[in-house]
């Protein structure tokens, strides 16, 4: 077997060999290192979903406690002139 670069026509059938699912089959430790990976990336998920959740109910307090915010430009209402 050749390291390295492959030079003319044999080059790609290499690569097709190598794309083989029976030439590059996953032993036992890569597929033990997958699922970890998974299970990291789904615990990270639901700490992110958690922390945009609690940062949701934040905001809503914020707001209850806020005045209401003049509209800056936009559509020129009555409301917004202030006229009755």
């Amino acid at each position: 077997m050749t390291h390295g670069r492959r030079t003319g026509r044999g080059k790609t059938l290499e690569k097709a060999r190598r794309m083989l699912p029976s030439f590059n089959s996953p032993d036992k430790s890569q597929k033990k290192k997958k699922k970890k990976k998974k299970k990291k990336k789904k615990k990270k998920k639901k700490k992110k979903k958690k922390k945009k959740k609690k940062k949701k109910e934040d905001d809503e307090e914020e707001e209850e406690e806020a005045q209401p915010r003049r509209s800056c430009g936009g559509e020129r209402t009555a409301e917004n002139r202030g006229v009755d």
